[in-house]
C-alpha cells in the first residue's frame, strides 16, 4: 500500500498533467503510427511519414512500421487510392498480432551464407623482349623540329641563353 505522500504527489501529477499527454507519455513509435492511421482513416502512407516526420519519427521507421502493420494484417491498402485502413480498433505490439493471426512476420527464407573460394596464384609469365618489328624506330633529333615551335620571343629568350652558356656571359 502506498504511504500518504505517495499517493498524494500521483493524485497531483495526475490532476496537473492533461489525459493526453499521459497517454502519449507510455506511446511506442509504432503506437503511435498505428493510432494516427485509425484517427485519419484514408490517409496516403506520404502523408503518415510527413505526419510522423513532424513528431520526430524517422521516415524509414514509419515506412517500416507501415509495412509491417500491412504484412501482419493489422491495416490494409487501397491499391487503387494508396489510402490506409485499419482492421481493429486498438493497438496491439506488431508480433502479438501476428502470433495471434498465425501470419509470420519474418519470412521463412533461410539465409545462405557465402562461401569464399580461394583462388590459386597464377603462374609468372616471363616476359620476353619485344622483336625489332614492334619497337619503334628512333627519330632523329633535328634542331628545326625545336625551333619550328617556337614564338619569336622563345626563341630570343632560347639564343640569349645559349649565348650565356657558351660563352660565360650573364645577360
Amino acid at each position: 500500500m502506498p504511504t500518504l505522500q505517495e499517493a498524494l504527489k500521483k493524485a497531483i501529477n495526475e490532476w496537473t498533467e492533461p489525459e493526453d499527454l499521459q497517454q502519449e507519455k507510455h506511446m511506442t513509435k509504432s503506437e503511435l503510427i498505428f493510432n494516427y492511421i485509425r484517427d485519419h482513416e484514408g490517409c496516403t502512407p506520404k502523408g503518415v511519414i510527413d505526419a510522423m516526420f513532424k513528431q520526430s519519427i524517422k521516415p524509414i521507421t514509419t515506412d517500416t512500421m507501415i509495412r509491417q502493420f500491412l504484412k501482419v494484417g493489422m491495416v490494409s491498402k487501397d491499391d487503387v487510392c494508396n489510402e490506409l485502413f485499419v482492421k481493429t480498433d486498438k493497438y496491439v505490439p506488431v508480433q502479438a498480432f501476428a502470433k495471434a493471426q498465425g501470419t509470420k512476420l519474418n519470412s521463412d527464407k533461410k539465409k545462405k551464407g557465402v562461401i569464399i573460394k580461394r583462388r590459386k596464384d597464377p603462374e609468372p609469365i616471363s616476359l620476353s623482349p619485344l622483336p625489332e618489328i614492334f619497337k619503334e624506330p628512333k627519330k632523329e633529333w633535328h634542331p628545326d623540329d625545336v625551333l619550328n615551335g617556337l614564338s619569336v620571343i622563345q626563341a630570343r629568350r632560347l639564343y640569349d641563353t645559349l649565348l650565356a652558356i657558351f660563352t660565360g656571359k650573364q645577360i
